[in-house]
C-alpha cells in the first residue's frame, strides 16, 4: 500500500522559549515532521498524519469529529492559545478539563485521516481509556508544570530514559514526561508537547 504523508507545520511565536526541533514520526510507515511547537500524530489505513501547533482550525475539526463520534467533552481550550498559556490556565482546574484538552490534542492529526466515520470505534475508546482512573492520574501527571528545564544539546547527550509500550486500560501506550502515545488496534496517535524532554526523539521515546 502506498504510503501518505500530510505534514501542515504552523511555525509561531509563543512567548515561551521554544525547542529547535520537536520530532514527530510515524511507526511504520516512512514519514516524519519536525518543527518548533507542539505535535499531534496518527497513522491509520497506510496513512501518516503530523500536523504541529498552534493547532487553531485543526482543533476545531478534532472537537467536530470527537462530537461526531459522540464522544463527550465538557472543556475546550481555547484554539488561539499556545500550550504554555492552556496548561497555565489548567493548574488548578479538574483533572477531566486535562484529560479532554490531552485527547483533543491527540485527535488533531486523527481528525486529519481520510474517512473520519470509521474511527468512530478507535475515538470511543481513546475517551475511555484516557478518561479510566489509573490512566488519567498518570497524564496528569506527565504534563504537570511545563517548562524547558533542559537545552537540547543537553538532551542530545544524555537523553531520557526509554519506556516501552505497555497494556493501559484496553490499549497499548506509553505515557512518559509531555508526551503521550496509544494504538488502539492497528490505527496509533501521539500527542508531544514542545517542551518534553522527548522532542528530540521520533516519539515518546525509541
Amino acid at each position: 500500500m502506498k504510503a501518505h504523508l500530510l505534514c501542515v507545520i504552523l511555525l509561531a511565536l509563543t512567548g515561551k522559549p521554544a525547542s529547535a526541533a520537536t520530532q514527530c514520526t510515524c511507526p511504520k510507515i516512512l514519514a516524519s515532521g519536525e518543527g518548533n511547537t507542539s505535535c499531534s500524530a496518527s497513522e491509520a489505513n497506510g496513512r501518516c498524519t503530523v500536523d504541529y501547533n498552534v493547532f487553531s482550525e485543526r482543533e476545531k475539526r478534532a472537537i467536530g469529529f470527537l462530537e461526531r463520534a459522540r464522544v463527550s467533552l465538557n472543556f475546550r481550550p481555547e484554539p488561539e492559545k499556545n500550550i504554555f498559556e492552556v496548561w497555565s490556565q489548567l493548574q488548578g482546574r479538574r483533572t477531566e478539563d486535562t484529560i479532554d484538552t490531552i485527547l483533543i490534542y491527540l485527535t488533531v492529526a486523527l481528525s486529519a485521516q481520510e474517512n473520519t466515520s470509521n474511527l468512530d470505534g478507535v475515538a470511543q475508546q481513546l475517551s475511555e481509556t484516557l478518561k479510566s482512573r489509573s490512566v488519567s492520574e498518570q497524564i496528569v501527571q506527565a504534563f504537570e508544570k511545563p517548562s524547558l528545564d533542559q537545552v537540547d544539546d543537553r538532551l542530545r547527550e544524555r537523553p531520557p530514559e526509554n519506556r516501552s509500550l505497555e497494556r493501559l486500560s484496553r490499549v497499548n501506550g506509553r505515557i512518559v514526561r509531555g508526551c503521550v502515545e496509544f494504538y488502539v488496534g492497528d490505527v496509533w496517535v501521539m500527542f508531544k508537547a514542545a517542551w518534553s524532554p522527548y522532542r528530540l526523539m521520533p516519539r515518546c521515546g525509541k
